[in-house]
């Protein structure tokens, strides 16, 4: 984590180890990563950036039944498409289809075992809620 970060979030995994995910600008490109503190030390969940179809930043880390999610936005301006992923088997997996074309400051939450994004929806001027009942 020593390039400029410019989106941040922290959340404590099941097992108390602190989580954090992170837009990180790496040869000209922002993309999205997280990190774990293992015994004394940051280790990657996964290999490289979660997503790399297009830059991606305003990144929200929550563990939904003891998964690891992050919803980001995919963009270059001051919004774009926001999509969540979950970490299993290793790798970021998407988990349901992108949310909206004109998203901003998504905000992830673990609600009674149901993930929740909310986000400020620029086409409609206001802020939206989305839940996911269940992983598939």
């Amino acid at each position: 984590m020593d390039s400029l970060n410019t989106s941040l979030s922290i959340a404590m995994s099941p097992a108390g180890e602190p989580t954090v995910a992170f837009a990180e600008l790496v040869s000209g490109t922002k993309n999205v990563y997280v990190k774990q503190y293992f015994a004394s030390d940051w280790v990657p969940l996964g290999v490289g950036p979660i997503d790399t179809s297009a830059p991606a930043d305003q990144v929200s880390l929550a563990f939904v039944d003891g998964v690891p999610m992050v919803a980001y936005v995919v963009g270059t301006g001051t919004h774009g498409t926001l999509y969540v992923r979950r970490f299993e088997g290793g790798a970021w997996v998407p988990h349901g289809q992108a949310l909206s074309p004109t998203a901003s400051k998504p905000s992830l939450a673990n609600v009674n075992g149901v993930a929740h994004v909310a986000f400020y929806d620029h086409a409609a001027n206001s802020v939206r809620l989305v839940h996911f009942p269940h992983f598939p």
